[in-house]
């Protein structure tokens, strides 16, 4: 009975960790944030210069 108890709780513990990222729908997202004299280009998926 002992060991039926600890394997429960080693496979709650265990699967808590990989549905922590929401089943991995949010680890792909960047922070939309750029330096000083740049924006954030959606269809590149990176910072541009805002200068000419």
């Amino acid at each position: 009975m002992k060991y039926l108890i600890t394997t429960i709780v080693a496979v709650i513990l265990s699967t808590s960790f990989p549905l922590a990222d929401g089943c991995g729908k949010h680890g792909d997202k960047t922070a939309m944030t750029c330096e000083l004299g740049q924006e954030w280009n959606a269809e590149l998926g990176m910072c541009m210069d805002t200068n000419a």
